[in-house]
């Protein structure tokens, strides 16, 4: 498996996947019952698309919430993916001098 992972995974992506697999461990057994997550749940199964989004002000984020609502195991490994690229793309849009040194 070492010399599978060495010959056909980049040492440079090796830390971003092991960091995907762990958001996801980590989003499969998080509850989908609390918060405001418990009342998008029940709000989903009770309306279709257009009842979820009728009298919303933002329906592409209303959308996808209800999407995500509905379907539970697209978010589970969705949300892992966006947290990795987040963690990808930060240090490459901030600057890499020390901001002490400028004050």
């Amino acid at each position: 498996m070492k010399a599978f992972i060495k010959k056909h995974i980049p040492e440079e992506y090796r830390f971003y996947i092991i960091l995907y697999l762990v958001f996801l461990a980590i989003h499969f057994v998080l509850p989908l019952n609390w918060g405001d997550d418990k009342i998008f749940l029940s709000k989903s199964a009770d309306a279709g698309l257009f009842e979820f989004l009728e009298g919303s002000a933002r329906p592409f984020t209303d959308g996808l919430t209800y999407i995500f609502s509905r379907f539970h195991i697209l978010w589970r490994i969705l949300n892992p993916v966006v947290l990795t690229v987040l963690v990808w793309v930060i240090p490459k849009i901030l600057p890499s001098h020390n901001i002490h040194k400028a004050l």
